[in-house]
């Protein structure tokens, strides 16, 4: 008899499932790994640290081939930013998963580091509007885990201050409302009281170069 899943995964099943509008086999993918990390550190989440994840991915690493770490790097990083946005362990978690290193053809890191991550917000540091707009666009995809089509669709109407959350529409068309951090909010805060006003589009982000405008979808 199998053991019953932990209450998170089958949390972390449904939320794929319903907001995500993952498929079966990427569900069953993204569980499987979210068992094991639970089983091996057996601690509560929130007592986690990036060490216990580095160690952990380490191991299983060291057994598995090329497609299986890139599948589990993948598969890690999102169940730790569920468990961060439910409040079931710290913030970042996911930023101690290591990107698999292959250096054939020699193609671009397909993920940041932490430091980098960083580095990245920090150098959108600044008033310009440009500055602004980049720091609120950059923390969006490092915080939230959205993709650039969603940042790009982005709607005014999808912020809802007051409850603190986003909206954003997931695949399948699936709409998803995420938690809003408070850094995330402010930036976006900031980016508005300063926006191209001379473009009446209802999307959050604008270009800088004249005639602004809403980016196309994936262009941010």
């Amino acid at each position: 008899m199998r053991p019953a899943e932990p209450q998170l995964v089958v949390g972390f099943k449904a939320w794929l499932s319903k907001h995500r509008g993952a498929s079966d086999a990427t569900i069953r993918l993204y569980a499987r790994d979210a068992v094991s990390i639970m089983a091996t550190l057996e601690t509560d989440p929130t007592r986690w640290s990036p060490t216990d994840i580095r160690c952990y991915f380490m191991k299983r690493a060291s057994t598995c081939g090329r497609g299986t770490i890139e599948k589990m790097t993948t598969s890690l990083r999102a169940y730790l930013r569920y468990l961060a946005v439910q409040g079931h362990c710290r913030a970042g978690l996911d930023n101690a998963v290591p990107a698999y290193a292959h250096w054939q053809l020699a193609e671009m890191p397909r993920y940041l580091s932490g430091e980098q991550v960083s580095r990245l917000v920090a150098a959108c540091d600044g008033d310009a509007v440009s500055r602004r707009r980049d720091r609120a666009i950059v923390l969006l995809l490092v915080r939230l885990g959205l993709r650039a089509g969603d940042v790009a669709e982005l709607r005014l109407i999808d912020i809802e201050w007051q409850a603190g959350s986003l909206r954003v529409m997931g695949k399948s068309r699936y709409e998803v409302r995420l938690p809003l951090p408070q850094d995330v909010g402010d930036a976006i805060a900031a980016y508005l009281e300063c926006r191209p006003s001379c473009c009446r589009s209802d999307r959050v982000f604008l270009s800088t170069i004249a005639p602004s405008g809403p980016f196309r979808n994936g262009d941010v």
